[in-house]
């Protein structure tokens, strides 16, 4: 297993270095517009100590976390959260992380909630404007933990193999810290979080510990299919992102969890 790490990592840094070169250069030229803050469907549960509420916008982006009562920890200053396609094979970002980056190249949503919004069960479907790939997620909550589940599908529509890195990214700002406050950081080979001493912090892991992944703390949103990253503990206005990776087989589906969790 550690060498398969290193193995995938050393791939992933090595394409990330050329790709994320051009992705700059094209960046330069004009940000992307932004993605919907939106809320589509909001979950709410307790009161006081107990509260959880999160929401959905309809392309699938978590914009807010609220827990304890009042205690918000996502929706403050640039909303950022949500998700990243990454084909190395031809140097391509698919990117939707809500205000922070969107690169736009994205069909629209398909939802499917047969019992209305705010209501469980709730799958959003994606498929990249060029058709190569479909990302599904399915949502799900265990409140009692202050959890949110994400299972991940990513369906290769092509007949190649290409090697994807999959990420999920937020921008956190506990306890309502706002746009330039800073929050304490740290990870470990599973996961990493943000916190404020003696109060809440959110956590983002993996729940596939059999598929390649990696967690970090970030200063910088990782838009550009690379690997920002901080010394931990760190003080600082950031967030965490998640990453899963594999070669991708033609015509089939990788299927993994995101698992969200204040504590």
């Amino acid at each position: 297993m550690r060498k398969t790490f290193w193995a995938l990592l050393a791939v992933g840094l090595l394409a990330a270095g050329a790709f994320a070169q051009g992705l700059n250069q094209r960046a330069a030229k004009g940000l992307p517009e932004p993605g919907s803050t939106t809320c589509a469907s909001t979950y709410t549960s307790g009161t006081g100590a107990t509260f959880f509420q999160w929401c959905v916008t309809a392309n699938g982006n978590i914009v807010s976390l609220q827990s304890p009562e009042a205690e918000e920890h996502i929706f403050e200053g640039t909303v950022g959260e949500g998700y990243q396609i990454c084909d190395f094979s031809a140097s391509v970002a698919y990117t939707d992380y809500a205000a922070a980056a969107d690169t736009g190249n994205w069909k629209p949503s398909v939802v499917t909630q047969p019992n209305g919004p705010n209501t469980f069960p709730l799958t959003i479907k994606r498929t990249t404007a060029d058709g190569k790939y479909t990302l599904t997620q399915k949502f799900s909550q265990v409140p009692a933990d202050f959890t949110i589940k994400i299972v991940t599908i990513v369906k290769n529509n092509t007949t190649g193999s290409p090697f994807l890195y999959v990420y999920r990214f937020a921008d956190l700002d506990i306890d309502n810290a706002g746009a330039f406050a800073t929050d304490w950081f740290d990870q470990g080979a599973h996961a990493a979080w943000g916190y404020l001493p003696f109060q809440e912090g959110v956590m983002l892991s993996s729940g596939t510990p059999a598929l390649f992944h990696s967690a970090s703390a970030t200063l910088l949103v990782p838009a550009h299919c690379d690997f920002p990253s901080v010394a931990t503990p760190a003080h600082i206005d950031g967030g965490v992102y998640l990453l899963h990776g594999f070669t991708a087989a033609p015509k089939s589906s990788t299927t993994f969890t995101v698992i969200y969790r204040r504590f």
